[in-house]
């Protein structure tokens, strides 16, 4: 089917005081699925289905048993008014009323065209629809779109939906599939063909050995709570076989712009069918819909089209069911008249290669061919296809000729077709030139051997440490007898990739330092040639490559430093901070454990450390990492308790809360312990404490008790006054 969007729109009527609801709106939709009515001219040629859309003053009536008109009809006939590019339009009732609420569920059938079509009584939730099909359809010639378009009313349409009674303006969605399965079929004449110019198509049938095609029938339409459709019990009355139209005076085919013909059959499925084309100088052509041999079956209610036949062969169409390409299937008819084209006009072959190439005719039954060869294009020798100075072949059926040329060169091939016998022999002939190259030879710059290898530094990501060796590989044209230089056809490959590899271009890039050199081998094929030479690579890591940290995110109290570890290569490792330059170097070596002093930098939380090698000669910077800083510095302390007041040999228990001086934790004691804070007594005979347990030793006396947490360079303490009483 094909998918066409339409979303009507409905003007708002005034109600009807009728004793019923009010108005129901409709809206009607294709949802993916094919509709109504003329053809928009889709893209064939990449298997797309084309759209339809609706045309200005469509009728469409719609049916419902649970609503009524203001005159008591259970049916109202609505016009289509399409927007201008038909996609879209309103849905306006006829009689300025339309169907109006009754009570309980709707259940709503629609159809299309408004008078061609016959309901039947409502059953539960089915109904049955009963529409006719013409054997003979009319149409229109569209010049600007080189399509004869139908007669719409034969394109029968139905639509249903179910809805709750309601007073609101919502719209109830008709959603339209079609009850017919369409055929179209374009066509274009032969620059040669036996119709003369100005010959017209008077008449385009489609008929069936076995299948009916037109007449009266009726489907049974089952409605769903979610508007889905099922059809089924399909009957027939009085049908037909065939369909046809008839082009009145006749219509002009062209051998350059397609001509296009729309036909409607009945929604069942189509099978053996023969297209017959009737002309005004009484010839008339015929093809069976077959590929392979076998009959094609088209779907019912889908979407055919039949691509680009010729006529009068008839040859080499293409058919699309829906969108989707079948297979090209041809006719098998004689005509005096043919062509023949090969599948190349030159062909360009490496010496010890296969050159060939294949006929095609349109005649039917095929021409027979013979072959001449030469080496001038003008002045021909009597020779056989078998007297060529290298191995040749010719397929049985004589359409398919090939040649192993062992010398760069050039020959020609001769074919000439030949068709009847006697006085009505016909031949044609073509001339295909083969060419034959030779490769010469192959060498790198820079060449390079295994004792004196090409130097790469290996790098932290592609494109620092990359080096191109260029292949330079010289052939001859079979033409010219200069040599030319190549450029491309080599193929590249690595000894060794997880040290360094090479691409299609020859772009080397060093991955990791290698203990030997490295092999890179280029390789050319051409027929019976083949070159190959080799470079040697060796690589070096001349910088930072382990930084150890336990994470890119760090905390520190203020005026602790950052302890780190490193290992180096000729390179020394340096530091920036925020931008600020280089505060700290390291000298190059390995196993090196660093100390950054952050306590001489005025760091801030969120601030970004940067550690990177430099190369000591190059002065290039390679693999930076950076460590993203958060600075706490304690604010103050304070204790659950200021006062305590103990009986002998009875205990308490302090808190400590820590307050930091950063906006990130302020107020926060971040998991600070009692163990983590230091304790004293200052009379220690009156009172004890450890871990901020406060144990009475003396039967009366008093002591301070205090707690105190050092981090980085700052202090905060907090004191508890103890009487023992």
């Amino acid at each position: 089917m094909l998918a066409a969007a339409l979303c009507a729109a409905v003007s708002c009527l005034e109600d009807m005081p009728i004793g019923r609801g009010g108005t129901i709106f409709f809206s009607a939709s294709m949802g993916g699925v094919s509709t109504k009515t003329e053809y928009a001219g889709g893209s064939y040629a990449t298997g797309e289905i084309e759209d339809i859309y609706w045309i200005d003053g469509d009728k469409i009536r719609i049916l419902c048993d649970q609503a009524a008109d203001p005159s008591g009809n259970s049916w109202a006939d609505y016009t289509v008014t399409p927007t201008s590019d038909r996609t879209k339009g309103s849905i306006t009732p006829v009689n300025k009323n339309g169907l109006h609420w009754g009570s309980g569920k709707h259940y709503f059938h629609a159809s299309y065209p408004a008078e061609g079509v016959t309901f039947g009584s409502l059953t539960n939730t089915s109904r049955t629809f009963r529409a006719t099909i013409p054997s003979g359809q009319g149409g229109s010639w569209n010049s600007s779109r080189t399509e004869y378009m139908p007669n719409m009313n034969n394109a029968c349409m139905y639509a249903v939906a179910t809805s709750e009674e309601t007073t609101s303006q919502s719209k109830v969605r008709l959603k339209f599939k079609p009850l017919v399965t369409t055929f179209r079929i374009s066509l274009t004449t032969l620059a040669d063909s036996e119709i003369p110019e100005g010959t017209l198509l008077k008449k385009l049938e489609l008929s069936s050995a076995v299948s009916d095609m037109a007449g009266d029938f009726s489907v049974k339409i089952d409605a769903t709570g979610d508007n889905d459709v099922n059809c089924s019990d399909t009957t027939l009355y009085s049908p037909t076989r065939s369909v046809s139209l008839d082009l009145g005076s006749g219509i002009q085919l062209s051998k350059t712009q397609p001509r296009s013909f729309t036909l409607f059959t009945l929604p069942l499925m189509q099978d053996k069918l023969t297209l017959t084309l009737t002309f005004n100088n009484g010839v008339i052509r015929k093809l069976e819909l077959k590929k392979n041999g076998e009959w094609l079956q088209f779907p019912a209610c889908s979407k055919v089209f039949i691509d680009n036949m010729s006529v009068p062969n008839l040859l080499d169409a293409t058919v699309y069911i829906d969108g989707q390409m079948l297979q090209s299937y041809q006719g098998d008819y004689y005509f005096p008249k043919f062509d023949f084209t090969p599948s190349k006009d030159s062909i360009v072959v490496w010496r010890g290669e296969q050159a060939a190439f294949s006929l095609y005719s349109s005649a039917r039954p095929a021409p027979e061919y013979s072959y001449e060869w030469s080496t001038d294009a003008v002045n021909w020798y009597d020779r056989d296809v078998t007297d060529l100075p290298y191995t040749s072949t010719v397929s049985s059926d004589g359409r398919t000729f090939s040649t192993t040329p062992t010398e760069r060169g050039i020959i020609y091939i001769r074919v000439t077709g030949t068709r009847g016998s006697g006085a009505n022999v016909v031949q044609k002939q073509k001339i295909i030139k083969i060419r034959t190259q030779q490769l010469i030879s192959l060498t790198l710059d820079p060449a390079s051997e295994s004792s004196s290898p090409i130097e790469m530094m290996v790098a932290p990501s592609p494109g620092i440490a990359t080096r191109l060796i260029a292949p330079i590989v010289y052939y001859n044209d079979g033409q010219d007898p200069q040599n030319k230089l190549l450029g491309s056809g080599w193929t590249w490959q690595s000894s060794n990739q997880s040290v360094c590899t090479v691409n299609p271009s020859g772009i080397v890039s060093a991955h990791w330092k290698g203990a030997d050199p490295v092999c890179l081998t280029c390789s050319i094929t051409g027929g019976m040639d083949s070159f190959s030479a080799t470079a040697w690579v060796r690589t070096y890591l001349p910088f930072l490559f382990e930084l150890v940290l336990a994470s890119p995110n760090v905390t520190l109290w203020k005026g602790e430093n950052f302890n780190f570890s490193y290992s180096l290569e000729v390179a020394m490792l340096l530091v920036s901070c925020s931008g600020t330059g280089n505060t700290n170097s390291y000298p190059a070596g390995t196993n090196r454990n660093g100390v950054w002093y952050v306590s001489s930098h005025q760091l801030k939380t969120g601030d970004v450390v940067t550690f990177y090698a430099v190369h000591p000669t190059e002065g290039t910077y390679y693999w930076p990492v950076k460590v993203k800083f958060t600075i706490r510095e304690l604010e103050s302390m304070s204790l659950d308790k200021s006062t305590v007041s103990l009986a002998r040999g009875a205990s308490t228990t302090l808190t400590p809360t820590v307050l930091y001086h950063d906006g990130t934790s302020s107020g926060q004691n971040l998991g600070i312990s009692a163990a983590q804070c230091s304790w004293s007594s200052d009379n220690t005979s009156v009172c004890t404490v450890s871990n901020g347990k406060v144990t009475a030793v003396a039967s009366s006396g008093s002591a301070w008790i205090t707690c105190s947490l050092t981090r980085g360079s700052k202090t905060v303490s907090a004191r508890c006054r103890v009487t023992i009483q």
